[in-house]
């Protein structure tokens, strides 16, 4: 099904075709954002638990 029909399922309003266009790729830009969001948040921690270890070990 595409998006227009889950919309119109679940609220009871319809979607024009480029409203759903424009919906659908809304959603695509989010998910991705996210993505990216919290892939740059969990690599920077990694960064940082390797510089703790690394300071760690010169350290003795």
């Amino acid at each position: 099904m595409c998006l227009a029909a889950y919309v119109a399922a679940g609220t009871g309003i319809s979607l024009s075709f480029s409203s759903a266009s424009l919906l659908r790729t809304s959603l695509l830009v989010a998910c991705l954002a996210s993505l990216a969001f919290l892939s740059i948040r969990y690599l920077a921690q990694w960064v940082r638990r390797r510089q703790g270890r690394s300071e760690a070990v010169s350290a003795r």
